[in-house]
């Protein structure tokens, strides 16, 4: 009889792990247990090193062993070093907040020269060292902040917090309306010129989103370099508040991210997605509404409404098909509630996706073409595939995964931040064509990114809403590659 070669053919059609390294036909890279190992240790040094001094050489000598061996068969732009690079990031935030929660080290300044001599893995020039330990630094602290909070039933602390994280989050959005405005980098910052005078001005390490919602208005590209290395997201909006257009970096793309999305639709396991997108944005609906019934007494019936619908139609479902009817049916309950919530403060009938020329719609509208490109940035970077979607029906030319995620932070982002400018009578109008004025969707845009930036409670950490936004992305490739299940984020109030 002649040689078994099966289990060879099958090798080489499944892969194969060795020494730590990852085998399939043309592919290599590091084997997927073997990196979360790795990261895993970097976050085991800075939890057991006492000083930066040694925190900073464990960890050199640590990313030397990685850099002579496992970093040989990656490329810069591959989903699995952005990952080492972001846990490093994160591990060296976490060592400044156990640093700082212990008292040991009480400034931002006594971390950043010793960082000085971190070594970040990817080859940057001294200004962008210098703002990446910037961002260390900082995440430590806000970490830090974000724990007192919680640990500590002081509310002045907590209103601190939230003051200086809305802060923050409103100040790191270029929002650009002017007609023939030009936008560029000047030295360190990126700034808005009109007339050949500036009129605006962004430190670059604090800019994390620019948004083009004007005529005329042109880019350097400069900009569009600097933006597609630092991950700052440009985005385009029209006048009926609809995005049409995005600058994207191709570091965030990856072909064999898509073959797996599509293996998934094949097998029909998006179903199982699809549950979890759909429950998402169910229950945080739920919870905005009891969150609202505490001071509005006629919505009861629908809160219950929806609770049986739920815990039993969203569970059972079988099909896509089906799905979205009974997805339907909670989002019609849930408009019919908000309908009863504002009724003494504006003419809202009911929800309108396109063509709406009423406040609320045409806010709600604005803010959703917001939450799109935080969404759709986020899933860029953790190396998703935009237009393989599992909830959604596949488009061509539309980012369709986009609204898939984008779900289940609606309620929670934009309906809590559009209501509550409502209810506060906030001064924002249509015009006599039913467009938002540029006043207020500058005002919208400040609301929303105000709800993105704010700490909420998840996972037993307090996190930046656009922090989660982020973490759900890459949990969504986690589970697309088949290393964890995805839970949809449910907001706490």
């Amino acid at each position: 009889m002649g040689e078994d070669k099966s289990y060879k053919a099958n090798l080489f059609k499944e892969g194969f792990s060795f020494l730590g390294i990852f085998f399939k036909d043309k592919q290599i890279k590091m084997d997927n247990q073997k990196l979360q190992k790795k990261i895993s240790k970097l976050f085991e040094i800075a939890r057991e090193s006492k000083t930066v001094k040694k925190y900073v050489k464990k960890t050199n000598l640590y990313l030397d062993g990685l850099t002579r061996y496992y970093l040989k068969v990656l490329d810069e732009n591959s989903s699995q070093f952005i990952q080492l690079q972001n846990a490093l990031i994160d591990a060296s935030a976490q060592f400044v907040y156990l640093q700082k929660k212990s008292g040991n080290i009480t400034t931002k300044k006594a971390f950043k020269e010793p960082f000085n001599e971190l070594y970040l893995l990817e080859e940057m020039t001294i200004t962008q060292k210098k703002e990446t330990i910037e961002r260390i630094v900082s995440k430590g602290f806000e970490k830090y902040l974000a724990s007192k909070s919680y640990t500590e039933d002081t509310s002045k602390i907590n209103r601190k917090k939230q003051k200086y994280a809305k802060s923050f989050a409103t100040s790191s959005v270029l929002y650009v309306s002017q007609f023939a405005a030009y936008v560029g980098v000047s030295k360190n910052a990126i700034s808005v010129k009109v007339k050949g005078r500036i009129v605006a001005k962004i430190p670059k390490k604090q800019c994390e989103h620019i948004i083009i919602a004007g005529k005329a208005i042109s880019l350097s590209s400069n900009l569009v370099y600097l933006c597609a290395q630092e991950n700052i997201a440009i985005d385009f909006v029209d006048n009926h508040d609809k995005p049409f257009a995005s600058l994207l970096s191709f570091r965030g793309s990856y072909a064999k991210m898509a073959l797996l999305q599509l293996e998934l639709l094949e097998k029909k396991k998006n179903i199982e997605l699809a549950k979890e997108f759909i429950k998402g944005k169910s229950k945080n609906q739920l919870n905005y509404l009891k969150y609202l019934d505490r001071y509005h007494d006629d919505v009861k019936e629908l809160i219950e409404k929806m609770e049986l619908k739920i815990s039993t139609n969203i569970k059972n479902s079988t099909t896509i098909a089906q799905l979205m009817g009974y997805e339907g049916e909670l989002s019609t309950l849930y408009w019919q509630a908000l309908v009863l919530i504002l009724k003494d403060k504006s003419d809202f009938q009911g929800r309108i996706n396109k063509g709406a020329k009423d406040l609320v719609n045409s806010a709600l509208n604005y803010g959703y073409a917001l939450l799109y490109a935080t969404v759709q940035h986020s899933l860029l970077k953790a190396g998703l595939a935009l237009h393989i979607s599992f909830l959604h029906s596949l488009q061509d030319g539309k980012p369709t995964l986009v609204y898939d995620m984008v779900e289940e932070f609606r309620s929670f982002v934009v309906d809590r931040a559009i209501v509550s400018m409502i209810n506060k009578n906030e001064p924002i109008k249509v015009n006599s064509k039913g467009f938002l004025d540029d006043k207020s969707k500058e005002l919208i845009v400040k609301n929303v990114k105000e709800r993105l930036g704010v700490y909420t409670k998840h996972k037993k950490e307090s996190k930046q809403v656009k922090t989660i936004i982020q973490d759900q992305a890459y949990l969504l490739a986690r589970h697309v590659r088949g290393e964890e299940k995805y839970k949809p984020f449910i907001g706490k109030y």
